[in-house]
């Protein structure tokens, strides 16, 4: 073989196993950091999810705080006020507050009244009985330790899942015994 030839060889495989070499630790390393810049961002997006779903959690608890805790509520589940619903419970107040469906319960835990938002026809109707069902047969759901005390989670129902928070039903100067339960699901 001419002394070209061979130099040319050794230049050229030198130079392809030097490319390939690069190639391998360029890869090597590429895909380790990619890795870790890919695991770091669905962290960094799953805090922020957890964080927001905390925070929408928090401002429903506010909100059925705010109901849970009012005299007229009270009166309402005891059979005290009837034109509680005619006065407070109509499209407009629970889109405005955010929530998508409210259950009212007495004390022995049977529906006094439950409505579902209805977007289209900008209405309440009646939630269906398979999701008030659904809801209420959750374990321990119902049961309050104290007459503050607050359940929250989510739940599946045919409509969709939904973040849920129940109450009991005392005084505006949170005084009881519990009138019953407030349960609001967005």
């Amino acid at each position: 073989m001419d002394l070209r030839i061979k130099t040319f060889l050794i230049i050229g495989l030198t130079l392809l196993g030097g490319i390939f070499i690069i190639i391998l630790f360029s890869n090597t390393l590429l895909t380790q950091s990619y890795a870790q810049f890919e695991q770091d961002d669905v962290t960094q997006k799953m805090m922020k999810s957890l964080k927001m779903l905390d925070y929408e959690n928090q401002q429903l608890v506010a909100i059925t705080t705010d109901w849970s805790r009012w005299d007229e509520t009270y009166d309402f589940v005891r059979d005290k006020n009837d034109a509680y619903i005619e006065r407070n419970i109509n499209y407009e107040s629970i889109h405005n507050i955010g929530i998508d469906f409210v259950i009212y319960l007495r004390s022995d835990n049977s529906v006094k009244y439950s409505a579902l938002k209805n977007v289209s026809e900008e209405s309440l109707v009646p939630i269906p009985p398979d999701a008030v069902t659904k809801i209420l047969s959750i374990p321990g759901f119902l049961s309050f330790d104290t007459i503050l005390d607050t359940h929250s989670g989510f739940i599946h129902l045919p409509e969709g899942a939904s973040f849920i928070v129940a109450q009991p039903v005392i005084t505006s100067i949170y005084e009881g015994p519990s009138g019953g339960t407030l349960i609001f699901g967005e």
